[in-house]
C-alpha cells in the first residue's frame, strides 16, 4: 500500500492507540486501510521511534549558579538609580557642606577700631595661648 492512500485517521490512531484499544469502527478503517498486522508493525516502529527520542532528549538541569539567589550586597550593587537622583543627592551634600561652612566663619568688628576680623570656629583655651600671639596693650 503506498504512503499517499493511508487515511491521516491512521496515524492519528497510531500515535493515540495500540490496535487491542480500538473501537470496532476504528477497526473497521484500518482493517480496509491497512490491516492489522501492519497496524501493529507500524505500531512498534511509532514506539521504538519515541523510546529513541526519549533517550536522545537532554535532561535540562538548571546549574547550581542559576538557582542561588544573588546575595544583599550584589542587589544593592546593582540597584538601577535615575541619574537625577544622583545629581540631587550631589546638590545635596555639597549645599549643606557650603552651609556649614557659612555657619562657623563670622564677621566681627572691634569696637576700638572699625576694622572687620574674619573669626572662624577654632577657640583658644584660657590656659595655653601661643608665644606669637602673646602681646603687650
Amino acid at each position: 500500500m503506498d504512503k499517499e492512500n493511508i487515511p491521516e485517521e491512521i496515524f492519528e490512531l497510531l500515535a493515540l492507540k495500540d490496535y487491542e484499544q480500538l473501537s470496532v469502527e476504528e477497526r473497521q478503517i484500518v482493517e480496509e486501510s491497512i490491516g492489522a498486522d501492519l497496524y501493529k508493525d507500524f505500531k512498534t516502529t511509532v514506539l521504538e521511534f519515541r523510546q529513541e527520542d526519549n533517550l536522545l532528549e537532554p535532561k535540562l538541569e538548571e546549574p547550581d549558579f542559576m538557582i542561588r539567589k544573588p546575595s544583599f550586597l550584589t542587589r544593592v550593587l546593582h540597584y538601577p538609580i535615575p541619574a537625577y537622583q544622583v545629581a540631587a543627592v550631589f546638590v545635596i551634600i555639597i549645599s549643606t557642606f557650603l552651609w556649614s561652612q557659612n555657619k562657623e566663619t563670622k564677621v566681627v568688628s572691634t569696637p576700638n577700631n572699625s576694622k572687620e576680623i574674619l573669626q572662624t570656629g577654632t577657640t583658644i583655651d584660657k590656659d595655653y595661648y601661643p608665644e606669637d600671639l602673646v602681646f603687650n596693650l
